[in-house]
């Protein structure tokens, strides 16, 4: 990627889709439609699997995974909610840590929030969604 886009989160959500394109919206909204569900209430609990999700990601790129680091950020978010906005999606029909298919994790930065962390599960039921656009 060359640029960071902006999109400023102060529009109703309609104008927000109107937007951007048309097959951004269709696969910002199929997760949903596949009854996965956006969540906000991530505990300490579920840090080993946001961990391994961003693990088997940078596995599947080759790079270095710091690991200790972004433990430290996701516990930070979970402390810190409104300062550090942490999403996961969620398969609503599966309990305990798999139910959890993909996340982003954000910074505040003043009136933005910059992207830190995410990561998505891949193969399976799910190969054909984008899960990281929910």
């Amino acid at each position: 990627y060359t640029h960071t886009h902006l999109l400023s989160l102060d529009q109703p959500e309609r104008t927000l889709f109107n937007n951007i394109g048309a097959s951004s919206r269709r696969a910002i909204k199929e997760p949903i439609k596949h009854g996965l569900a956006l969540r906000t209430d991530a505990g300490v609990s579920d840090v080993p699997r946001l961990l391994s999700l961003m693990e088997a990601a940078f596995d599947r790129t080759g790079a270095t995974f710091q690991k200790d680091e972004a433990r430290r950020d996701l516990e930070m978010a979970i402390a810190l909610p409104s300062r550090r906005p942490l999403v996961t999606l969620e398969a609503t029909e599966v309990e305990g840590p798999t139910r959890i298919v993909a996340f982003a994790l954000g910074v505040h930065n003043g009136d933005h929030v910059t992207y830190c962390h995410g990561a998505a599960e891949r193969g399976g039921e799910l190969a054909r969604l984008t899960l990281g656009f929910a």
